[in-house]
């Protein structure tokens, strides 16, 4: 391998000594001499057994290296002729990569064509002939893709191919960057046009059929590709080359919303944005129309995020430094989709929003949860419309802005028209209702702040019935119903919701038991407040102090008794910081019950018995039918604004029961000031 990677070098030698020499036909017999060298290494990974991994990751980066330094050397020379064949090698290996199973030198090598833009723009924006040249070479491997990937015949070849259209396609999005940052019009131009992936071929479903339809003895030998057993290759092929289209198709979306951004936030020239955009941006997409943006728009999930974000990772123009994804993705991209709808919208999609109530945006999941954040930004975006007219010389009226706003309000109305008439007739999922039981019970556990420390002290009990006279606390809380179902594009955040009903319990316990309660005057500080109940107590043993959140670390460790917990400690109560010996912790439910702080005082000597039903501490009833969730209504005396919204929901009622001797409870309960 040693002696490959001389002879590389010495080849690079050769080349750069043709460069220096301006000797056109040397450079080119040496690059024809390099690439056969290459060309059989890349051959040789075709078998696992001739070539190990290390030494072609080797081979790959020298070749990397390699194109790197002939680049650069290349485009010193004051003629492109040298450039071009460089890049044409360069692609030429690309090229031969496809075609090569096991090629790890195909993935890196489209990186090379982004080195090389970054070369050749580090004096300003390269020659339209260099940037033609580099374009070409990375649109011929992909152009070929569909008629590759229905060559091939095995699922490790799909995924070698793709993984070498994925490099392709992550140079693309970095160099569309490249081209907004630099104000490269003519590489924004090229970027914007893409690649020329004809479907055609993809598919050998209707050799498939043919071949099925023959008798065993009219049907042709054919190969392993036509096979029957082809359908699941068949639909990986079908599957990549979609991925790849819609890749593509946000890229570019992606692109424009990023140019817009960059032009707000003046990091570009008003001229060059508003070049692109009316000569290429806005023709385009208003002969697309409204439907097909928003699909795009629309589409752009999470794990898109992540992939747009990948550009801000690359080696950025060394001439601004300007790339940062610093805002938001998913909050440029809606500025861009705000900013482009009312321009594009056409009169006829007008005249059937306002007029027919008709959509021309798609009724989908997306669409309606995203629907008012739409109508949001266009209401934030107001005042620059007009202005935006005048400066691109584009059409606006107020009425296709209000049809572009409108037309996501139908389509959500829609949707969820569609949707929650199947939720309404759906059953809770066994399932999905025991993983929201086990959520809520986790929860309940962990938000209990009081029980835990009751348990640290041993002083908690469970059984399987209590007396008559014991503590029932409920609350009764409504879900989207679709939480339980297959339908789950609404419920959101619809986690159960526990806190109120801890609220409640510890409202239940500080009523019923001996603590001293107390008011917190609004011109008091919570932590002298806390010095001073303490003092009044006497010596704590065995005892804890819940406090609410909201007051900041820095009040309390201001105070010299109030400490951070010793990190070798237990740290079963997960206490926050301690007063003298006792740990304090932060609990919500105090909060929500009024109370800023309580004070408990000997927990060792409290007796406290929970009734555990079905396992856990937590009753919890879920009601889907329309008369459960009635009387449930009725018996809670709920108003009607709680859990009528026209969403399908189910009733959902936790429970608590417990017993303990209210005056083996001591300390001070510090009350919010208002709280009455």
């Amino acid at each position: 391998m040693k002696s490959t990677t001389s002879n590389l070098k010495f080849l690079v030698g050769k080349c750069i000594q043709a460069i220096d020499q301006s000797d056109s036909r040397g450079l080119q017999e040496v690059l024809q001499r390099y690439r056969g060298i290459v060309n059989e290494l890349i051959s040789k990974t075709a078998s696992t057994t001739s070539i190990n991994k290390s030494a072609a990751n080797q081979i790959t980066q020298t070749v990397v290296d390699d194109f790197e330094l002939l680049c650069a050397h290349g485009l010193n020379h004051p003629t492109q002729t040298f450039t071009t064949q460089i890049l044409n090698s360069q692609g030429a290996l690309l090229s031969t990569t496809l075609t090569k199973s096991n090629s790890i030198i195909g993935k890196q090598l489209p990186d090379t064509f982004f080195k090389a833009y970054q070369i050749g723009s580090q004096s300003g924006s390269p020659p339209p002939q260099f940037i033609d040249r580099l374009m070409d070479n990375l649109a011929t491997p992909m152009n070929r893709m569909p008629s590759e990937l229905t060559r091939a015949d095995t699922e490790d070849e799909i995924t070698r191919i793709s993984g070498i259209g994925d490099a392709i396609v992550d140079v693309y999005w970095k160099l569309f960057l490249n081209a907004i940052d630099e104000e490269d019009g003519y590489l924004f131009n090229i970027c914007w046009e893409g690649f020329d992936l004809q479907d055609t071929g993809i598919s050998a479903q209707s050799h498939i059929d043919a071949y099925s339809d023959l008798d065993d003895g009219e049907r042709p030998q054919i190969g392993s590709h036509y096979e029957i057993d082809d359908a699941d290759l068949e639909q990986h092929r079908r599957d990549y080359f979609d991925q790849l289209v819609d890749r593509l198709s946000k890229y570019r979306f992606a692109a424009a919303a990023w140019a817009f951004r960059q032009y707000r936030e003046e990091n570009i020239s008003s001229r060059f944005f508003s070049d692109i955009f009316t000569q290429l941006i806005h023709e385009d997409y208003q002969e697309e129309g409204l439907s097909t943006i928003s699909e795009v728009y629309f589409s752009i999930s999470l794990e898109d995020d992540r992939l747009l974000d990948s550009g801000r990772h690359a080696e950025v123009s060394p001439m601004k430094q300007s790339w940062s994804f610093s805002s938001s993705i998913q909050s440029w991209l809606l500025d861009f989709y705000s900013f482009l709808g009312p321009f594009i919208i056409s009169d006829s999609s007008i005249d059937a929003v306002l007029e027919e109530g008709e959509t021309p945006v798609p009724v989908t999941d997306s669409v309606a949860a995203r629907s008012q954040s739409v109508a949001d930004r266009v209401s934030e975006l107001e005042t620059g419309y007009e202005d935006w007219q005048q400066q691109f010389g584009v059409s606006f009226t107020e009425r296709g802005k209000e049809a572009f706003i409108e037309a996501h309000s139908i389509a959500k109305d829609e949707f969820r028209s569609e949707e929650f008439d199947e939720i309404r007739e759906a059953t809770p999922e066994r399932e999905k209702v025991r993983e929201f039981k086990q959520e809520a019970v986790e929860s309940f556990t962990s938000d209990f702040k009081l029980r835990i420390a009751l348990d640290s002290f041993n002083s908690l009990s469970q059984v399987s019935q209590l007396s008559a006279d014991s503590e029932d606390v409920s609350f009764l809380d409504f879900v989207p119903k679709s939480r339980f179902t297959t339908f789950q594009s609404f419920h959101m955040a619809s986690s159960p919701r526990v806190r109120p009903l801890l609220s409640l319990v510890m409202n239940r316990t500080v009523n019923e038991s001996s603590l001293q309660i107390e008011p917190l005057q609004e011109f008091e500080n919570l932590p002298e407040r806390l010095l001073s109940a303490v003092d009044q107590l006497g010596e704590l043993e065995n005892a804890v102090i819940l406090t609410t959140p909201g007051i900041s670390f820095g009040e309390y460790l201001s105070h010299d008794r109030f400490t951070r917990p010793d990190r070798n400690e237990s740290q079963s109560l997960r206490a926050s910081f301690r007063l003298d010996d006792t740990p304090v912790i932060m609990d919500h439910s105090i909060d929500h019950a009024g109370y800023n702080a309580i004070v408990l005082n000997e927990l060792q000597a409290v007796s406290w018995t929970e009734l555990i039903r079905e396992g856990s501490p937590l009753g919890i009833t879920i009601a889907h039918e329309d008369d459960n969730i009635q009387e449930l209504v009725d018996q809670y005396d709920v108003p009607e604004f709680e859990y009528g919204s026209g969403r399908p929901m189910v009733a959902v009622e936790y429970e608590y029961e417990f017993a303990v001797d209210s005056t083996e409870l001591s300390g001070v309960a510090i009350k919010r000031a208002g709280s009455d």
